[in-house]
Order: structure tokens, then sequence, then C-alpha cells
């Protein structure tokens, strides 16, 4: 029950107040009268059971998250013109962010993973565009040993110097502060500021993925 405690932690509200109540039973003096162990093995195998069910699903989001960004990526120019070495390495990351989706048994594990996923996802765009250009004496494409695991998938850099963001997630444009919406009028104004924004970003050179 220990072992799960972070899982009880990052699941849904209504495991915590069960967890607390089977630890009131487990850490009871007189737990070995009555009925309180058939109790405590009922609400155990509950809790095991519902944190189990929201790990798997925690991980399907994920890699449905993953799959959608591999074939997002696959369906660019910046893949299809990429050289294998560099398409290879690009899918590469996405099967270790899957595999390492698998593995955890931590749900704070596999939430870190979905949150990091959009950073990915333009960082092998960029990548893979960096793969097409024409690379100068002092620079060279990337490699695929710099982005291949965890934190390394996230600092990928050309060789000797750090990629140009061309491409950014759409989460890096800060959304436009606005009282609560209202009204169609409210609704209205969010919008347009929130599409100078993203223009704003465009006339800078940068493309967003959504």
């Amino acid at each position: 029950m220990q072992q799960n405690e972070p899982n009880i932690d990052a699941s849904s509200s209504d495991l915590q107040p069960l967890f607390k109540k089977t630890q009131a039973i487990a850490n009871s003096p007189d737990i070995y009268r009555g009925v309180k162990v058939n109790q405590l093995k009922i609400m155990v195998d509950t809790l095991r059971t519902s944190v189990s069910n929201e790990l798997s699903d925690a991980r399907q989001t994920t890699i449905d998250m993953i799959e959608d960004i591999r074939s997002n990526i696959q369906d660019t120019d910046e893949y299809r013109d990429a050289p294998m070495e560099a398409q290879e390495h690009a899918m590469s990351v996405l099967d270790h962010m899957a595999d390492e989706t698998n593995q955890t048994g931590l749900i704070l594990a596999v939430l870190n993973i979905q949150h990091r996923m959009q950073s990915i996802y333009a960082r092998l765009i960029n990548e893979l565009a960096s793969a097409n250009r024409p690379h100068t004496a002092n620079s060279s494409p990337a490699s695929p040993s710099h982005a291949t695991t965890g934190k390394h998938a996230e600092s990928a850099e050309s060789t000797g110097e750090q990629l140009a963001e061309t491409f950014i997630p759409i989460t890096d444009i800060s959304r436009p502060s606005h009282k609560p919406l209202a009204s169609v009028a409210d609704v209205d104004e969010y919008l347009d500021a929130y599409r100078r924004k993203l223009i704003e970003a465009i006339q800078q050179g940068k493309k967003i993925l959504p």
C-alpha cells in the first residue's frame, strides 16, 4: 500500500479518502478483531485495482498522443524531405518515449511525458528541417545520439550550435489576458487579440505547431 502512495496522490480525488481510511484500519491496534481484516483486504484490493486502471488509462492516453505526433511528423514535408538517418532518429525518439510510458509504474511520470510532448514535437520538426538544410563546415546534421532518451530528447542540439527554432508549439504563444468571457463580444475580442499574437509570431519567422 505504501508503494502505491505516490500513485494515490496523482490519481482521482475520490481515491484519497479511501486510502486514508485504509491506512487508519491498517494502523488500528485492534485490526485483528471482528471483520476489520476482511474490510482491509477489500479496500486494499479496491485501491490496487483503481490505481492500476488509472495508470493504464494514463498510459493509453500518452501512447495515443505519441502516435498522433508520429503521424503528424510523418505527414510533414520536413520529414519526407529529410535524409533517412534523420527520419529514423525522429522515430526512435518517439519509440523511446513509448517504451518509457509502458515501463514506468508511476502516474506522475506518465503525466510528465505528456507534458514534454509538445516541446519534443517541435524539437523533432526543427531537427528534420535542419537536416534538410545545407550545412557549413562548422556545423553538421543532428545526430541520432543527441535525442534518443529522456532529457536528451528535450535538449538535443546540432553539433557546435543550438538548432534555430523555426517551429514552436502553440503553447509557446502566450494567451492574451482577458476578463471572463461572458458575451459574444468578449469572445470576439479575445480571439482577435490571440490572432494578433499568432500573426506576430509568424511574422517573426516562426511556424506554429497546433
